[in-house]
């Protein structure tokens, strides 16, 4: 792969946090009600990870296929990880 597609998965690996963040602003209600949803796509997308990272794929698709699910993962935990911080800075 050429530099500037290793660049584009990064930036997209990237570019999770901010979505994430906008998802647990706009989605407040329901993240209440799915949190047991986010912690499962969040579990299962790293499961999906490992076992695409030792499958035998070829190190192009195994690239890919990590930045999609590492993408997925990030959005699944910002939302988690906002709303405990919030949680914390109440209670101090």
């Amino acid at each position: 792969m050429m530099l500037w597609q290793y660049l584009l998965l990064f930036v997209i690996v990237i570019a999770a946090f901010p979505i994430g963040v906008l998802l647990a602003k706009s989605c407040k209600e329901e993240l209440k009600a799915g949190k047991p949803a986010f912690i499962a796509i969040l579990i299962i997308s790293f499961a999906a990870l490992f076992y695409a990272l030792a499958s035998k794929l070829d190190t192009k698709s195994k690239l890919i296929t990590a930045t999609s699910l590492l993408f997925l993962a990030i959005i699944a935990a910002v939302p988690l990880s906002t709303k405990e911080i919030k949680r914390r800075k109440r209670s101090n």
